[in-house]
């Protein structure tokens, strides 16, 4: 009757299973992150929507990376969080260039100048994030089969 206990340990594979679930839950999530962020993204025109993208999740150094956001769209960060006041006593000013007022459809009649009050937040990218990273530990546990 023999009394041998073996344990075999393969920590290499048991490292490679945990680093894919990781990277399949950090895909999942930036994926759900994206499609919420498109729904509560302003309508104004599609170009911000459709800005809005992820970068796979890729090993950096001993660590994993993904990237989700606005891609490309320069004005996405002061809808995100608004610009508050411009300028620096109360609001910025918008002054014409090459005539002597300026006048838009609407106007009831030329100006010398506009006070621009800033622009409201409008915020889609945290909502979406507040939403979904929660069940980053559920979608690892699920990516690890347990």
């Amino acid at each position: 009757m023999s009394t041998d206990s073996i344990v075999e340990w393969n920590g290499d594979a048991l490292k490679e299973l945990t680093e894919l679930a990781a990277r399949r839950a950090m895909d999942r999530v930036m994926t759900d992150c994206v499609v919420i962020a498109k729904e509560l993204a302003p309508r104004k025109s599609a170009a911000l929507q459709g800005s809005i993208q992820m970068r796979p999740t890729v090993r950096q150094g001993r660590g994993l990376v993904g990237y989700w956001g606005s891609f490309g769209i320069n004005y996405a960060i002061y809808r995100e969080l608004g610009t508050g006041i411009h300028g620096g006593k109360g609001m910025y000013e918008i002054r014409p260039r090459r005539r002597k007022a300026l006048f838009w459809p609407g106007a009831e009649y030329p100006v010398k100048v506009v006070h621009h009050p800033g622009v409201r937040a409008k915020p889609f990218l945290r909502p979406a994030a507040d939403t979904v990273y929660p069940g980053l530990p559920q979608y690892i546990r699920e990516e690890m089969g347990t």
